[in-house]
């Protein structure tokens, strides 16, 4: 076993990998990975972090991972930061962080004898990275059919569905605190999708240009602190901090901190 994930093309063309997932960075989307999994409970797949795939792959997180949460279960569209997780399923969402694999994002496709999951995840702390994920749900679509190309097209990264692993079938599979709960949230994702849609982060922007303090502001509120916090940070007045960044949203058109984060990853990331 320890021979078959050593020469995994995950970790001998990481390059390569990183190569083909590199248009992501421009949506602050550092980490990418498929996996397909068979109806007889093959797994097999290939990331941009080869770090993360080995540990992955020697700890068998296969058998604990989203694409054992049942066909019942799953959407299209899989927000992770929405699932409250439990077992090894929680421990490896923790390690995978360790990582730089965060906030993870998941498009599923069902096919008649497997599934195919697409994983987008980032390197930022902050959770602000699922807007983006929601607003350029487009542009990931055409990645995966891009990347898909790709790995066709390459005869050594292909060979990386040739390794399969087999899913234990005494496996607890993917654990949530609530099976209710794990449902209800992955159907109210179109509440973050309404929100998206009220402001289109492909719309043409004026050119922003922020004193040093402003823009640590925008930084901060990204990364999830309140004003209050912020002016704590900074050293300034929480009414300054709140100043701050109402002119910023006037600035950039956007009614509430939601969509200055989500023009923030347009703009910066």
């Amino acid at each position: 076993m320890s021979d078959i994930i050593l020469n995994h093309p995950a970790l001998l063309f990481s390059e390569d990998v990183a190569t083909i997932c590199r248009p992501l960075l421009r949506l602050g989307i550092s980490y990418f990975a498929h996996v397909n999994v068979t109806k007889e409970g093959k797994f097999s797949g290939i990331s941009n972090n080869p770090g993360f795939a080995e540990h992955y792959l020697r700890n068998k997180y296969y058998n604990a991972d989203i694409h054992l949460a049942g066909s019942k279960k799953l959407a299209k569209y899989i927000i992770w930061d929405l699932i409250e997780r439990t077992g090894q399923s929680e421990k490896m969402h923790i390690e995978a962080s360790q990582f730089g694999v965060q906030h993870t994002f998941t498009m599923v496709e069902k096919k008649k004898n497997s599934s195919d999951f697409y994983h987008f995840a980032s390197q930022h702390s902050s959770p602000a990275i699922n807007h983006v994920y929601l607003a350029n749900m487009d542009l990931l679509k055409n990645f995966i059919e891009f990347f898909k190309g790709s790995i066709c097209a390459s005869v050594t990264l292909s060979n990386a569905y040739r390794l399969t692993f087999c899913i234990d079938k005494a496996a607890p599979g993917y654990t949530v605190k609530s099976n209710e709960y794990f449902l209800n949230d992955f159907n109210n994702r179109l509440e973050f999708i309404n929100e998206i849609q009220k402001h289109d982060v492909n719309k043409p922007r004026p050119a922003l240009s922020l004193p040093p303090q402003q823009l640590r502001c925008m930084q901060l509120l990204v990364e999830g602190h309140s004003a209050k916090k912020i002016a704590d940070i900074l050293n300034l007045s929480t009414r300054t901090v709140e100043n701050y960044l109402a002119h910023i949203r006037k600035s950039l058109k956007c009614s509430n901190s939601k969509q200055l984060i989500i023009a923030y990853h347009s703009l910066f990331l």
